[in-house]
């Protein structure tokens, strides 16, 4: 796994995108996969943390 980052896994392979969830278990939310969205969680999480 190295070098493997920001990348979801179930049952040992990569986790692909789900946009429907009706019924689905599995898979990963767009959103999550979005880079953007993460530089934002990491900069309000190192604000709040102080």
């Amino acid at each position: 796994m190295e070098g493997v980052s920001g990348r979801s896994f179930e049952d040992c392979v990569e986790a692909g995108p789900v946009t429907e969830r009706a019924g689905a278990v599995g898979g990963v939310a767009p959103y999550a996969l979005d880079r953007d969205n993460a530089a934002r969680l990491w900069a309000v999480s190192e604000a709040l943390a102080g």
